[in-house]
């Protein structure tokens, strides 16, 4: 667990393109290709820079320029970005769903799941930069996942219930701004 567990990864070298998608990836640090692996590639992993793709509609997770791209199927994880069925894995360190995430929206019509992960970080609990696959903060995933819990909120046509969670996300907002001061550049 890292006191700069929410930090913005910087690549040390040249970023690889993804193989199948042609996407540009994004610094991913080696340890956390290694964390999330299956364990017969291991001793196969290349040296170099390596770079996730977030492209959700490719199965490349992750690209080692002139080394052969780690696919969904190479990993002992669940990429929540790369999944269409549930569980989707959102919240890497204290594993939440976006499943659960949503359900929590409902529930209590707004997120106190967020609220949780939002002290844990300030508390420096988290481990994003190895336990996420991309190798970085979860609370943009985690906002997604709140964000479709709204909608069905609407959906369903619960304008109290959206009401309210307008006014605890405000709150929230403001609380996870003041975690944000801690991103800053972090080398992979």
């Amino acid at each position: 667990m890292s006191e700069d567990c929410c930090a913005i990864p910087t690549a040390r070298a040249p970023l690889p393109t993804c193989p199948e998608c042609g996407q540009r990836t994004r610094a991913v640090a080696v340890a956390t290709v290694r964390h999330h692996v299956r364990p017969d590639l291991v001793a196969t992993l290349g040296e170099g820079q390596y770079g996730f793709c977030d492209n959700p509609r490719c199965s490349v997770v992750y690209a080692l320029a002139g080394g052969p791209p780690l696919r969904t199927s190479d990993l002992r994880t669940r990429v929540g970005l790369k999944q269409t069925e549930d569980p989707v894995p959102v919240c890497y360190c204290w594993s939440f769903t976006e499943r659960q995430i949503v359900e929590d929206v409902l529930a209590h019509g707004r997120s106190t799941v967020r609220e949780y992960i939002t002290q844990r970080v300030a508390d420096g609990a988290c481990g994003c930069e190895l336990n996420n696959p991309a190798g970085r903060c979860c609370l943009g995933n985690v906002g997604a996942a709140i964000k479709k819990g709204e909608r069905e909120l609407l959906r369903r046509g619960d304008a109290e219930s959206f009401d309210k969670l307008r006014m605890s996300e405000r709150r929230g907002e403001e609380a996870l701004g003041q975690s944000e001061t801690r991103l800053v550049g972090k080398d992979v």
